[in-house]
């Protein structure tokens, strides 16, 4: 005859065995994230996170661990590093960038693994969520509107330098977030009466050789667009000396591109879409209903370099003070 303790006993492992998260799969040790740095220019965003993390009260090294990848931009390292991610049953991953976030949700699958993403445009469309308001499958995260703002960029500039009248944009067609970022700059080029030049250009050399054999510049501004080759550092420098050696204003893509030479940029918070990712990550982590979180989008910030517009010979009128922030004046 089955004593009491017994029977106990066995109903308890009974129990384990339909619900594991209880028994067997309860969490100990320190939480583990994955964080995949899509592209090196996003390297403020995962910073921000791990810092925001920590000021949720977790404890680098002891109860939280984080495990990074940086793709440079490269499809075949996001789908490694995010395959890497799930293989090692991360609690959570932290994804940047429409590319890194898209391979990270293929490798998740049913594994159940929550992600986070941030610097991510239309994600609906990009296949990464199903929903803005109630996304399934445990992910969510910071969208970025680029579509909606990026047209403004050349508002911006007629205003600060209302001499140009031609703006050139070196690009890479098939980069992903060109589809999202060229059509509504066209449009903002054409209301104002600009002309607006494109060249394709996908790779960092390429780019040099084109400045190198255009010594004559037939545009009045460059603009740098989202793409992985004028961001890369030698591309970048090129374009910002070949600039200044021409006295032509340089459009950002980030704030980070103001220390290093351009006019102005007009973009998202990077650092800021990190910290709001980090917040959003402690309480799907601490949350074991994990209902759906909708996803919020980020807000774009001027920025201005004080320096720059005064080597111009470029004045920045009251308006454009009280919308941005002028640096290094």
């Amino acid at each position: 005859m089955m004593g009491r303790n017994a029977f106990v006993r066995m109903a308890v492992v009974g129990l384990c065995a339909v619900t594991l998260a209880a028994c067997g799969e309860q969490k100990t040790g320190p939480t583990r994230i994955g964080i995949m740095l899509g592209v090196p220019s996003f390297k403020d965003a995962t910073d921000a996170f791990k810092q925001g993390m920590i000021e949720q009260g977790y404890v680098e090294g002891q109860t939280i661990l984080f495990d990074e990848v940086s793709a440079n931009g490269d499809e075949n390292a996001m789908a490694q590093g995010c395959e890497r991610f799930v293989d090692g049953r991360v609690d959570l991953i932290f994804a940047t960038t429409n590319g890194g976030s898209g391979a990270c949700k293929k490798a998740i699958g049913d594994s159940g693994i929550p992600m986070v993403f941030a610097i991510v445009m239309n994600p609906m469309a990009s296949g990464i969520v199903d929903s803005m308001e109630r996304p399934s499958g445990n992910v969510t995260g910071v969208r970025n509107a680029l579509s909606e703002y990026v047209g403004k960029r050349v508002e911006i500039l007629t205003q600060l330098a209302p001499h140009v009248k031609r703006v050139w944009i070196p690009i890479t067609a098939a980069y992903p977030t060109t589809k999202h970022f060229l059509p509504p700059v066209e449009r903002a080029a054409r209301t104002l009466g600009l002309t607006l030049t494109t060249t394709e250009l996908a790779t960092p050399q390429a780019i040099i050789d084109y400045l190198a054999a255009t010594p004559d510049a037939p545009f009045d501004a460059i603009m740098i667009p989202p793409n992985m080759a004028p961001q890369t550092k030698i591309a970048f420098d090129a374009i910002i000396n070949y600039a200044a050696e021409r006295n032509l204003p340089v459009i950002g893509n980030s704030a980070k591109n103001m220390r290093e030479g351009c006019l102005f940029s007009y973009h998202v918070d990077i650092g800021e879409e990190g910290r709001i990712a980090a917040r959003m990550a402690d309480r799907i982590l601490k949350d074991e209903t994990r209902v759906p979180y909708p996803v919020v989008t980020g807000e774009p910030v001027l920025n201005i370099n004080g320096r720059v517009a005064e080597i111009l010979g470029l004045a920045i009128s009251d308006d454009l003070r009280a919308f941005g922030t002028v640096l290094y004046e």
